[in-house]
Order: C-alpha cells, then structure tokens, then sequence
C-alpha cells in the first residue's frame, strides 16, 4: 500500500522552480501536504500534463461510472454533473483532499529525498520512507529550466 501511495503522490506532483531534482521532489512533497493542486499541476512535465488530461478526458467520457467509482474510492461524493465541470486542478484537489487520501498520508518528516542521479534532461530522485526498507525511484525530466515529474511515473500509475 506504501509504495503506490508513495507512486501517487509522485503521479500528483513535481517541482517547481527548483535548481535540482531532489529540490523539485522536495516542493512535490511539500505541495501535496499543502493542498496546493495548482502548483502540483505546473510542476508536472508538457508530456506528463498532456497524459494527464487524456485521464481526465477519458474519465468524462464515462461519468456516471466515472462518479460511482472516484465516490468509492475518494470516500466523497462526486456528482456527474461536477465530474463534467472538473479542470485539472479539479481532479487533483478531489484526489488529495479526499479523506481517504488525507488518512493514508504518512506524516511529512516520514519522506526523504535521500539522492539523485541526472543523465542529461533525465534524473532518478530516490526516496525513503521512514520504517520503510524499500528505496523508491521516481523519474524526473528537465522541462525549460525547472525539474518536473516525467511522464512515465502517470504511465506506471495508470496502466
């Protein structure tokens, strides 16, 4: 359950205007706490904001189910008609505001940013979780002059 809260998490944001991978997964981790769906979604790759709207697109299609099961899984009610109206940002606030999310959410000081490694406009961030022996790696890609998350962390998540 760790390790796909912790992909979650890593599916909801990245980093903005940081020098360095491992500053830009700090500011991911810090806007996740903060509830701030708005600089999550910024800190997101071009490629991964694009996949990340086909999500949303695909989840419209189908919105009575659509709301059945976010509901279920959010542990709040989503309606139809405010599942159509949902931006981005939207479905993200849903997401980490939902009580569900909010009672697996370990607490801030649990996460570190225990390295990284760039190749290029390619980074690896490794994370730990305190009482956790598992070192996760969460890929990040250069994206203008910020660290964003890449789009293979929304493709691991999804499919």
């Amino acid at each position: 359950m760790k390790t796909s809260f912790i992909l979650l998490l890593s599916i909801l944001a990245g980093a903005a205007f940081a020098t360095n991978p491992d500053e830009a997964f700090e500011n991911l981790i810090d806007a996740v706490y903060e509830g701030d769906s708005q600089v999550i979604l910024e800190s997101l790759s071009t490629e991964t904001v694009a996949m990340f709207d086909m999500v949303l697109v695909m989840v419209k299609s189908q919105p009575e189910e659509a709301a059945i099961e976010l509901s279920e899984t959010l542990g709040v009610e989503i309606t139809v008609d405010e599942l159509l109206e949902w931006t981005p940002s939207d479905f993200i606030d849903a997401f980490i505001l939902s009580p569900e999310f909010v009672s697996e959410l370990p607490p801030r000081e649990d996460f570190e940013v225990s390295g990284f490694e760039v190749d290029g406009d390619n980074s690896i961030v490794f994370i730990t979780l305190a009482g956790e022996t598992e070192i996760l790696e969460v890929s990040m890609v250069k994206d203008g002059s910020s660290w964003k998350l890449a789009q293979d962390v929304l493709e691991s998540f999804v499919m």
